[in-house]
Formats: structure tokens, sequence, C-alpha cells
């Protein structure tokens, strides 16, 4: 009778279980779709905004004319368009759940593409431009930064959340089996002598 109970109880409690994890997977799920077209959006909004503004013949550039034209750089050995396919690969394995993957993309794409005042910093110190070619970073280049910032920093927090959520699961399944164990232990009946039954 005791094993019965004990298996109906912890029938419940699997049940219960199961119910849970798929509702936070559901949850989880919806949470990382949201999070995986802000990221998108943020990115392709950058190509419709003004980037870089120059006071020379090239006026203003928007977000579209500085990834052409950043590309072209690369023949340069300028990289900071490089930033853009590690935020394609980036952006591919987020959607897929590959948070450490995702994470690295994200911190390269961040990296190159932080790049672009540092490098303009250092060609200013090292042959200064004539005052009618100086440059200005513009929104554009904010958004487009701010694209691979996300990435970056939500892919880290889903990595460290899986490993937290994947340690929890592991102590629900040993703390199961051990209730498991306890309640389908049989109990042993204890004799009991004559002298305890004429006492």
């Amino acid at each position: 009778m005791n094993a019965d109970l004990g298996r109906q109880v912890d029938q419940t409690n699997d049940a219960s279980r199961c119910s849970s994890h798929e509702h936070s997977l559901h949850r989880a799920a919806t949470s990382h779709s949201r999070r995986f077209r802000v990221i998108l959006l943020c990115y392709l909004i950058s190509f419709s905004l003004p980037a870089l503004k120059t006071s020379g013949n090239f006026g203003t550039l928007w977000g579209i004319q500085a990834f052409a034209g950043s590309a072209l750089a690369l023949f340069d050995l300028y990289p900071y368009w490089l930033a853009n396919p590690a935020l394609w690969l980036g952006l591919y394995f987020f959607h897929h759940g590959r948070w450490r993957i995702a994470a690295s993309c994200g911190l390269v794409a961040t990296l190159l593409a932080l790049s672009v005042p540092v490098i303009q910093r250092w060609e200013v110190q090292l042959r200064p431009p004539p005052p009618d070619l100086s440059s200005t970073l513009l929104p554009g280049y904010y958004v487009w930064l701010a694209s691979s910032v996300l990435l970056a920093f939500w892919s880290i927090r889903l990595w460290l959340a899986d490993g937290r959520s994947d340690d929890a699961v592991a102590g629900d399944d040993l703390l199961g089996a051990t209730n498991s164990r306890q309640a389908t232990v049989p109990l042993k009946p204890v004799p009991l002598s004559p002298s305890r039954l004429n006492g």
C-alpha cells in the first residue's frame, strides 16, 4: 500500500515538473525570438540612418553607403566591415540556441565595430586631415554598434542562465530519484515475541 502511494506521488510530481518545464520552454522560446527580432531590427534600421558626416565632398554618408564604403576599405586592411559577417553568424547561432558561439560572435562584432573611432583617431594622429576632410560619427553608427552589443550581452546572459537551469534540472532529478527510492522501500514486519503478547 505504501509502495502504491509512493508511486502515485512520484507520478504526480513528474507530471507537475513536466508541465512546468514545458511552460518554461515555451516562455523562453518566445523571449529568445523577441530578442532576436530586436537585434535584427537594430541592425537593419542602422542602414537607413545617417552614419558618418564629412565636411568634404562626400557630405553625409547613410548606413547603407557606409556599409559599402567600409567593404571597399578592406583592401586598405581596415577590418571594421568584418563586424557585419560576425554579426550574421552570431544571429544564426542565437536563433538556434547556441549561446556560447553567439556570444563569441557578438564580442568579435563589437570589437570590430569599436575599431571605427579608434582607427579614425589613429589616422588623425598619424596624418592630420585638412579641415575640410574631418568626419563625425552619427546615430546610424551607434545603432549599428548597439546591435552587436545586444547580441553579445543577451547571448552571455542566456549562456549563463542555461548552465544554471541545467544544474537545477539535475538537482530536481536527483531529489525525485531519492524520494522515489524512499517511498518504495518496503516496510519489514516486526516479529512479536510471546512475552510482548502476554505483557
